[in-house]
């Protein structure tokens, strides 16, 4: 059985045992609440992951790029950009010459902000913080989009391949993020797919 904290155990069962009404309920009744209290399991903070262990993990960006799938994906990536079809809007435009689409996006990606983000599932954000990078513009205009003041505005800095895989390397070596994720990145796969060429050629794991 498992032991509940001081104020579920000490406390809850006690007020159930002392109440004047305890001698005259019916039993089922009465085994029922002292059930759900006692076998109540106990509340974990949802800010920190489980412990685990991860032993002998090498990351597919790493193994992509050794042996020469990274690189093929990327020049796949870029050739979608010619005559771009990334989306169901099939906007055709050239974005390698930064002409620009539905997205109001050209040649390169608008990173709004790059941080650790406490925000994500336990599991992903852990007790360093999930590494995000929050790109500007969108393809999609959704009436009930949170983000709706970067989404649809441009904000933030135009950023090549490098420029992102440095953001990536910040989050990996200074701030200690256990990993990196991207938001809003459909737009802009194709300068997503280089950065994580470029990063996976400086150490990003």
């Amino acid at each position: 059985m498992t032991r509940l904290s001081l104020t579920e155990q000490d406390i809850c069962i006690p007020a159930i045992l002392a109440s004047p009404t305890f001698p005259v309920m019916q039993s089922s009744s009465a085994l029922r609440c002292l059930r759900r209290v006692i076998l109540r399991p106990p509340l974990r903070p949802l800010h920190l992951a489980p412990p685990f262990i991860v032993e002998d993990y090498r990351p597919v960006a790493q193994d992509s790029l050794a042996t020469g799938a990274l690189q093929e994906k990327n020049r796949r990536a870029w050739e979608h950009m010619r005559e771009c079809r990334l989306c169901p809007r099939d906007c055709g435009v050239d974005r390698t010459r930064d002409v620009r689409g539905a997205c109001n996006t050209g040649l390169k990606a608008v990173v709004s902000s790059a941080f650790p983000h406490y925000g994500e599932e336990s599991v992903l954000q852990g007790w360093n913080g999930s590494g995000t990078i929050f790109f500007s513009l969108c393809n999609l205009r959704c009436v009930f989009c949170q983000n709706w003041d970067i989404s649809q505005r441009k904000q933030g800095w135009e950023l090549d391949a490098e420029g992102i895989a440095d953001l990536m390397m910040k989050l990996q070596d200074e701030t200690k993020c256990h990993n990196v994720n991207f938001v809003t990145p459909e737009h802009v796969v194709p300068q997503v797919v280089e950065a994580i060429l470029v990063a996976a050629k400086k150490g990003f794991k």
